[in-house]
């Protein structure tokens, strides 16, 4: 206990050679996760710009980063994660078992901006992170190979993709991810070979499309994906005919969450596509002018269908 209190007051400097003294030492520094948290404290406190890190700090860590397998990144921001795991944790950490990050949600998501080019070397790195569920990536210089190296990461669950100019071959690639449940597109553009890759992916259950344009059609294809259980259209800014066809949105019989909002606002008679959905339970729509009238008539049909309320929250 003695030891472990004095190698907590050590700076990471002397991690480098402390495991080195003995076996006693090398085990405690191990087992107490000494050098991960020191680790972890000098990447808390980079700058948000990694070219404005010191070179003698990145080479503190490469030469640590053998005696660490977990590192905690719930401090930062989600924002800044997104940066560390790109750029520190991939290149530098060859060890890992499991990285924590802080919790996604969609307002930090909508502030992002990393453009990183992100190497097939740096994504084979992450796949070796045990419990990596959340992989962001923001690049139109992405490299195609490393959609194919994603296919095999087995816990990734959720992936954002910001700009990166996919083909349907990368979409493809991206199927292939077997815990994969949850796709975020933004600022990309869809043709309908694009759409029929998306359709094949039957264990998705969550998609969400933030400024995204859609070639004719395109998105009329979405409407085989039945199986989903959210479904996002922000910042839509064309008018496509899956969310102002009754027929074609009310197939979504699956859907918890649906929402569509941005100029190409949707028809007032489309809110009545909900009584066909039975688990929904959160509705945002942005609409041609009030209908006040109309959603609490359906709220109305909606509880005495389903026994439940439904929220709901329109924009005009």
């Amino acid at each position: 206990e003695i030891l472990i209190m004095i190698f907590s007051l050590c700076p990471l400097e002397d991690f480098q050679s402390n495991p080195l003294v003995c076996r006693l030492w090398h085990d405690l520094c191990h087992e107490y996760s000494l050098v991960a948290k020191k680790c972890e404290q000098l990447i808390l406190s980079f700058p948000k710009k990694f070219k404005n890190v010191d070179a003698e700090q990145l080479k503190l860590l490469k030469s640590c980063q053998q005696y660490v397998s977990k590192l905690d990144l719930t401090p930062l921001s989600f924002e800044k994660s997104a940066y560390r795991l790109a750029d520190t944790v991939a290149p530098y950490f060859r060890n890992l078992k499991e990285v924590n990050l802080p919790k996604f949600d969609f307002e930090s998501f909508e502030n992002l901006s990393q453009n990183e080019r992100i190497e097939t070397t740096n994504v084979q790195n992450l796949r070796s992170i045990g419990q990596l569920e959340w992989l962001f990536i923001e690049s139109d210089q992405t490299q195609k190979t490393v959609f194919k190296e994603l296919s095999s990461s087995l816990h990734l669950n959720t992936l954002s993709l910001y700009g990166t100019h996919l083909t349907p071959r990368n979409l493809q690639d991206i199927s292939q991810i077997p815990s994969l449940v949850f796709l975020i597109f933004a600022n990309q553009e869809f043709h309908i070979g694009h759409i029929k890759s998306l359709s094949s992916m039957k264990n998705l259950k969550k998609l969400a499309f933030y400024d995204c344009r859609f070639s004719l059609n395109a998105a009329k294809e979405l409407s085989q994906m039945t199986h989903l259980t959210s479904l996002i259209f922000e910042d839509l800014h064309q008018r496509i005919q899956l969310v102002r066809s009754y027929k074609l949105l009310s197939q979504f019989i699956h859907l918890k969450i649906l929402k569509v909002t941005g100029p190409a606002r949707i028809r007032p008679e489309v809110i009545d596509t909900v009584l066909c959905m039975p688990h929904l339970s959160k509705l945002e729509l942005q609409v041609y002018h009030s209908c006040d009238e109309r959603i609490n008539r359906v709220k109305q049909q909606y509880f005495e269908k389903y026994s439940r309320e439904l929220n709901v929250e329109l924009f005009y």
